[in-house]
């Protein structure tokens, strides 16, 4: 999976949208756009910011028809965050 953290840490620069030791809930549908920014976020976290906040918790959307293995794969991608 490509990495948007060079274009995150550029915006971030230009608009300021992180601030240090920020607190963020990220809602997780399970739908590619989410688990990107999830993603992005946690390897934000892991080599810009440590103390960055970063709660993710899963939310059912009942337009998004996903199997109860899905939903168990994401859940466990968002724990290990």
């Amino acid at each position: 999976m490509a990495s948007f953290l060079p274009d995150v840490i550029k915006l971030n620069r230009r608009y300021k949208l992180l601030e240090k030791r920020q607190r963020i809930i990220l809602a997780v549908s399970g739908g590619v756009d989410s688990l990107a920014i999830a993603r992005t976020l946690w390897e934000y976290r892991k080599t810009i910011d440590p103390e960055l906040g970063l709660q993710a918790v899963y939310v059912k959307i009942d337009q998004i028809s996903l199997t109860e293995v899905e939903i168990e794969r994401i859940r466990d991608f968002l724990s290990g965050m």
